[in-house]
């Protein structure tokens, strides 16, 4: 059984993978994270035309307090698409990204279905979702959502991996 560690990596180069897939199939219309304005700053509407979805216009700190905490964190990953939420006594960390894999999204969903150890379905979250013990993947349309634990060490709540993924797709 992969760790949770692992599980991340996995995960990780998967998205990696799919955006440079997704990347491929667009046509030359720049999207708005190479114009002047940072992907961070862009309205909903244009994150969700390019690959990479910034996840600020999907999830707030009150969303993030919400589900973790009062004083939860939100950090940007490298690439965009993807935020580490830390509750406020650091105990409960989890990373959360979201890609728009347009027609490719069964295979996107197969791809990231590997990474994932007695994954089971998980009802009511977005067009399908699935859980195993490492983390959630969601599809909602076009958009695959991946929520994992985002250190080995740091403990997971479920329920809080629902309630984020659904806080995101219901901004989708």
């Amino acid at each position: 059984m992969a760790t949770i560690q692992e599980s991340v990596c996995i995960i990780a180069a998967v998205l990696f993978a799919l955006c440079g897939l997704v990347a491929c199939s667009k046509s030359s219309t720049p999207n708005a994270s190479t114009g002047s304005t940072p992907a961070s700053t862009a309205p909903a509407a244009t994150a969700k035309t390019s690959g990479n979805i910034d996840i600020g216009t999907l999830l707030t700190k009150q969303d993030a307090e919400e589900i973790v905490g009062k004083g939860a964190m939100l950090t940007p990953g490298a690439r965009g698409n993807e935020y580490t939420i830390a509750a406020a006594d650091k105990i409960e960390n989890y990373m959360v990204a979201v890609t728009n894999v347009g027609p490719n999204i069964e295979a996107a969903k197969k791809g990231a279905m590997m990474a994932m150890k007695d994954a089971r379905p998980l009802p009511g979250v977005g067009d399908e979702a699935y859980a195993d013990g490492h983390g959630l993947l969601a599809v909602k349309g076009q958009f695959l959502i991946i929520i994992g634990g985002a250190a080995p060490q740091m403990a997971r709540v479920p329920e809080a991996e629902k309630k984020l993924a659904l806080k995101v797709i219901a901004k989708l």
